[in-house]
């Protein structure tokens, strides 16, 4: 269950680094967010590719602050009786184009990934690392 609860989180890191890069930068509207204000919110997770999500799954979120701060909770398990949970803290880092650095207390390693944005209440992770991708909806 903690290799799963990880790989949500890594691949929800590679997804916040991709959407954070613009198609066309010269050509940003003054409307248009940034990466790094887009991703400020709670986001929940909605899928993972290549091989989808569990049950329990559906009730993990993360949330970004403004302050460069990320808290969440991450769940696993096959049935929703057996829904288990671990809560995250830690930090944040927006490095350019999609790139982001994050921090989990308690975690000697930074994890790097990409997180691309296609709307503003979408957020795709990926991480080459790990080989998958996570999608995440903004919790309204």
């Amino acid at each position: 269950m903690k290799k799963t609860i990880s790989r949500i989180f890594i691949v929800f890191l590679v997804g916040l680094f991709s959407l954070a890069c613009s198609n066309d930068d010269d050509n940003e509207s003054k409307n248009e967010l940034k990466p790094e204000e887009t991703i400020i919110g709670t986001w929940e997770l909605r899928n993972r590719e290549p091989d989808g999500i569990d049950i329990c799954e559906f009730s993990s979120y993360f949330s970004f602050l403004d302050n460069k701060t990320i808290n969440g909770e991450v769940y696993a398990g096959d049935e929703p009786s057996e829904c288990a949970s671990i809560n995250i803290s830690g930090s944040w880092e927006f490095e350019g184009g999609s790139k982001f650095m994050i921090q989990i207390d308690g975690k000697p390693d930074v994890v790097e990934v990409e997180i691309n944005f296609p709307n503003n209440n979408t957020m795709e992770m990926s991480s080459q690392k790990e080989g998958y991708s996570e999608f995440y909806a903004r919790k309204k």
